[in-house]
């Protein structure tokens, strides 16, 4: 996960030093970032949860259960999907993407 951190914040870092240089940040970035960040954190919990057992999904001993379902929901959010990636190819192949998300 520290991996992920790192390179959300080497991201964030990239643009703005950008952008204060008065260059155009590069889209895209930002959401792959995002979205490896996103994974990490999932993969995370999923392998706790997996080590845990079927404690997992008592939720007065362990929020685990809850944890994992608030992850799971967040990944089919627009920003965390795996259509990200096509719109990130897009515009890696020099093509138009309409997602805000970028």
């Amino acid at each position: 996960m520290g991996a992920a951190d790192a390179y959300v914040y080497s991201t964030l870092e990239n643009a703005w030093t950008a952008q204060a240089a008065g260059r155009t940040p590069e889209r895209g970035t930002a959401a792959l970032a995002r979205r490896c960040a996103h994974r990490a954190c999932r993969e995370a919990v999923q392998l706790r949860y997996d080590a845990v057992g079927s404690a997992a999904v008592d939720t007065e001993r362990t929020p685990l259960d809850r944890c994992l379902r608030d992850l799971i929901t967040a990944s089919r959010h627009v920003a965390s999907s795996e259509k990200i990636l096509d719109d990130v190819g897009n515009l890696r192949l020099g093509r138009d993407s309409t997602s805000p998300h970028l």
